[in-house]
């Protein structure tokens, strides 16, 4: 039962993500402002849930955004997702939210310089990922979402692991929130 529901989560995902990467390419984002903390508070949790074994420090601090929140959740579940995948048993992987970026660090075999110029390419998979789960949309939709919500990813990488930051441009104020206020 437990392979039949990760295969259909699979199967719902190799739907989905196509239509999301249309959504976020070519139409204009609903935007509103929020926290961007909790937002990835909130996907981390999920994958958490989802995959209990995962090892994940979050250093979350309040930071004000104006994006398309479902979206962002899309692009930073992406980001803490590939990060546990790629990560070796038991290595946690760094979450680190301030001044309206999202950085996710990972313990893994980086990315190979050939693939690089090509990652957030859709369908684009590094030939380290061809046995993996995925469709090589994942990171092209992080791309989109950046790039639709006026901001920018980057990724660092060598041989001890991969950085992915998503930067947005922060609204002032941000300090003035506790941490369990929510917008």
């Amino acid at each position: 039962m437990r392979a039949a529901r990760e295969q259909a989560g699979e199967l719902g995902q190799l739907i989905t993500d196509p239509l999301d990467l249309a959504r976020y390419h070519e139409s204009a984002p609903h935007r509103e402002t929020v926290r961007l903390d909790l937002l990835t508070e909130q996907a981390v949790h999920r994958l958490r849930q989802r995959v209990p074994h995962a090892v994940i420090d979050a250093e979350l601090r309040p930071c004000l955004v104006h994006v398309d929140p479902a979206a962002v959740d899309h692009a930073v579940s992406n980001l803490v997702d590939n990060a546990v995948k790629w990560s070796p048993p038991n290595a946690a992987v760094r979450v680190v939210v301030e001044n309206g970026r999202v950085s996710v660090s990972d313990d893994g075999p980086g990315i190979a310089r050939a693939d690089l110029p090509h990652i957030f390419e859709r369908f684009y998979r590094a030939s380290d990922a061809r046995g993996m789960p995925g469709a090589g949309l994942g990171l092209a939709i992080v791309g989109s979402v950046a790039q639709a919500n006026k901001g920018t990813v980057a990724v660092r990488t060598g041989p001890g692991g991969s950085t992915f930051t998503l930067v947005f441009p922060p609204l002032p104020n941000a300090g003035a929130f506790s941490a369990g206020q929510q917008e």
